[in-house]
């Protein structure tokens, strides 16, 4: 359903991020976006969706994603930090090299755990004394 809510929302984003830049965006003439303000033409649905999601309210996604918003190909959280394709790919990798870390720590302490119970001093206690 086509509301003044869209146009407020396309204000919004005028305001934030300016008219030519939202034109560009949005892949329009001025004229085009001064139509819509001034309800001559109804602003199509691909228009007031990309409008929400830049305003973050992505589409389809019933709430989940509130406050996340794409702009200039970089997706931005709630709390302003921003994610490129780069950062997201290698979570993954830094995942699993956390898991391998952690799992490398608990192999030392339980070396080290059996050290102690075998009644050595750590290379360190024997510097120190």
């Amino acid at each position: 359903m086509y509301t003044t809510k869209h146009l407020d929302r396309l204000q919004e984003l005028i305001e934030r991020e300016g008219r030519n830049t939202v034109e560009r965006t949005l892949n329009v003439h001025r004229t085009t976006i001064k139509r819509w303000l001034n309800h001559t033409v109804k602003m199509p649905e691909g228009a007031r969706a990309l409008v929400e999601s830049l305003l973050g309210n992505l589409p389809g996604t019933d709430g989940l994603w509130q406050g996340w918003h794409f702009w200039k190909g970089e997706l931005w959280a709630p709390n302003g930090q921003r994610f490129r394709a780069g950062d997201l790919a290698a979570q993954t990798f830094e995942r699993q090299l956390i898991k391998s870390l952690q799992a490398e720590l608990v192999k030392v302490k339980a070396k080290l755990a059996y050290l102690e119970t075998q009644g050595l001093q750590s290379a360190n206690d024997r510097l120190s004394a």
